[in-house]
């Protein structure tokens, strides 16, 4: 079927790419020590739920949001995370159990601007959304059933989209997977591919219109709505969702994606004067600050909490977690924040540096 074609992809290729990204991962950035991660969450974690992310798009429901943390996230976080930490025989905490409270954190959003528009949008995504997903299956199930016969269309373009597709699907089925890779990482990382399905798919389920100017007009809508939901536009001027990092200087995701001079100044002060032998606690949002500013890739600990930190350890605490009194943490594929136990840290721990933005603890 095809012995006349010519394949890109040969082996020497594949090769060359595997070793540079073994290169890359293992040697330049150690940025490996998240798969090492993923390894160990896989095989010691038991009951797990799909992630959130992944929650999401499987959920038809426009009004739930699955990202918002609750008591009953913190309650369970906390227990679980607790009992994890009371098996390491490397760990040893205050002693300290009940004297401190825990609370959610909702992340700021934006004001509502207008009920009624606020609610069409949320309902207009919902709905374009699950049509773009019709459109990408129908779009590659087309793709593979009937263009793969005419050979028009390069069987590699049509075997890599068919990939694609498979491991959104994976992603969302698997709960261990789902968990530590971020879905919507690998939808961006996939569009390249599948969007020659999409649109297969899109005008393959519109050609009763007959006009290709109306099939086009109606996708061109489909597609600016889509895009502006996700970059933040339309909460930027309606509210009701936290504001979007690429249209603000400020909220949760900006703080989450900028490191202020404060921060880089005190990872660096960290990275200088800490013992390697004791071990460093951050938040989910700091852990790859202290790796990209000081080179802090081993001996970090997540979980700031009472029941988990140890009593000769380092807490390092950014912006956010020292001025806003907030802590970012991962917890079965949910982004959960919750109050920062700032009581315990000043009751059992020695404030070693401060710069009015980030503080040390030891």
């Amino acid at each position: 079927m095809f012995a006349n074609q010519k394949f890109f992809f040969s082996p020497i290729l594949v090769g060359v790419l595997l070793l540079f990204t073994y290169i890359w991962q293992f040697q330049i950035t150690d940025s490996a020590s998240n798969l090492k991660q993923f390894v160990a969450f896989v095989t010691n974690r038991g009951n797990v739920k799909t992630s959130a992310a992944a929650q999401s798009v499987i959920n038809l429901n426009p009004f739930k949001n699955t990202f918002t943390t609750n008591q009953e996230d913190v309650q369970t976080y906390y227990q679980s995370v607790s009992y994890e930490y009371s098996k390491l025989s490397y760990i040893h905490t205050t002693g300290v159990k009940s004297n401190y409270n825990i609370e959610p954190v909702s992340l700021e959003a934006l004001p509502i601007t207008n009920t009624k528009m606020f609610l069409i949008e949320q309902v207009s995504y919902k709905i374009v959304s699950v049509i773009m997903k019709i459109f990408l299956v129908l779009g590659v199930i087309y793709l593979v059933c009937f263009e793969l016969r005419k050979k028009k269309i390069h069987p590699e373009m049509i075997f890599m989209t068919a990939i694609s597709l498979v491991l959104l699907v994976i992603i969302i089925l698997i709960p261990d997977i789902s968990l530590e890779y971020n879905y919507e990482r690998l939808l961006q990382q996939v569009l390249f591919t599948l969007s020659i399905a999409l649109l297969f798919g899109a005008y393959t389920t519109l050609k009763f219109l007959k006009s290709k100017r109306i099939v086009d007009f109606i996708l061109t809508i489909l597609f600016i709505i889509y895009f502006f939901y996700f970059i933040g536009f339309f909460g930027y001027f309606i509210g009701g969702e936290p504001s979007s990092a690429i249209l603000n200087n400020s909220g949760s995701n900006y703080d989450l994606d900028f490191t202020p001079d404060t921060e880089v100044y005190s990872i660096k002060w960290l990275s200088t004067n800490y013992n390697k032998s004791n071990l460093v606690y951050v938040d989910k949002a700091s852990e790859r600050k202290v790796i990209a500013y000081g080179g802090i890739t081993k001996g970090t600990k997540l979980d700031i909490l009472p029941t988990t930190v140890d009593k000769d350890a380092y807490v390092y605490l950014s912006y956010s977690n020292y001025v806003d009194k907030i802590v970012y943490e991962l917890f079965q594929g949910k982004d959960i924040t919750y109050s920062l136990p700032d009581q315990f840290l000043n009751d059992n721990k020695n404030l070693i540096y401060s710069n009015g933005g980030s503080v040390i603890y030891k």
